[in-house]
C-alpha cells in the first residue's frame, strides 16, 4: 500500500469516503491512537487493528455462493475513535485502487493537546513563564488593530493583542505603557480588574522606570478565565 492515494477526513463531521470494494483500505490515526471502532455485522466489511493502535485495515468479504461472485456496492456507516475525538465516515465501496484514509485534527486542537501535554510535565511556575517568554516574541506579539485605552493614575495603557492560549484558561495580554511623566513602575501597580476578566495569574513589565528618553514600556498579564 505504499503508493496508495490518501484522503483526509475531520472529526465531529459525517463525511463520504469512496473506498475500494475489492482491496484493503488503510485508516491512519495520525495525532493519537485507535481506541474503538463501531460499524453494524453483516455488511460485508471486517477490520483489523495494527497493534500499535495507529492503523486499520478495512476491506469488504466478497460474496460467493458457489454460482457467481457478488462484488458489495452498498453504502456502510463506520465510527472510529482516534486521538479521543469521534469520526463518522459513511464507506463507498467502489471499483478503485486502494487508499490510505488520514483521520487528522483541526490545527486548534492539535495545539490544544501539544499545549495540555507539554503543560501536565511542567510546574505552574513554568508555564506561566513560558506564557510570558510567548508574549514576548516578536513574531507572536502581531498588533490586531485593537484601540482600546486604559488610564492609570498617569500611566496610559494600550492593549495590543490578546490571545487565548489553546488547551488552557489562559489568556495572554499585551500592553503598552506610556507616560508623559517620569514614573517608577512596579508589578503590584497593575494588579487591576481593568486589565481584563479573570484572576490574575502573572505580570511581567519590560521596564521598571519611565523617563523623558524613554517614556513607554510593555506589559504582559497572564489571566486564568477558568471557572
Amino acid at each position: 500500500m505504499n503508493n496508495a492515494s490518501a484522503i483526509v477526513v475531520m472529526p465531529e463531521i459525517t463525511t463520504v469516503v469512496p473506498v475500494s470494494s475489492t482491496d484493503m483500505t488503510r485508516l491512519k490515526c495520525v495525532h493519537g491512537q485507535i481506541s474503538a471502532v463501531d460499524y453494524v455485522a453483516g455488511t460485508g466489511l471486517i477490520h483489523t487493528t495494527h497493534k500499535n493502535n495507529k492503523n486499520t485495515i478495512i476491506n469488504f468479504q466478497q460474496l460467493d455462493d458457489g454460482v457467481e461472485r457478488k462484488i458489495i456496492s452498498a453504502k456502510v456507516s463506520f465510527g472510529i475513535i482516534c486521538a479521543d475525538e469521534y469520526y463518522q465516515l459513511v464507506l463507498d465501496p467502489q471499483p478503485m485502487e486502494t487508499q490510505v484514509i488520514q483521520l487528522q485534527l483541526p490545527e486548534l486542537k492539535i495545539t490544544a493537546k501539544s499545549n495540555k501535554t507539554s503543560n501536565e510535565n511542567k510546574s505552574n511556575e513554568q508555564v506561566l513563564l513560558d506564557l510570558i517568554k510567548q508574549s514576548r516574541d516578536q513574531s507572536f506579539n502581531q498588533k490586531i488593530g485593537l484601540d482600546e485605552k486604559i488610564y492609570l493614575g498617569d500611566l496610559q495603557l494600550k492593549l495590543l493583542n490578546e490571545t487565548n492560549v489553546a488547551g488552557t484558561n489562559y489568556q495572554i495580554k499585551r500592553f503598552v505603557i506610556t507616560s508623559n511623566k517620569e514614573a517608577s513602575l512596579s508589578e503590584k501597580d497593575f494588579i487591576n480588574t481593568k486589565l481584563g476578566s479573570g484572576n490574575i495569574r502573572a505580570i511581567s513589565l519590560d521596564d521598571q522606570q519611565l523617563s523623558k528618553a524613554k517614556n513607554y514600556t510593555y506589559l504582559h498579564l497572564i489571566l486564568d478565565r477558568g471557572n
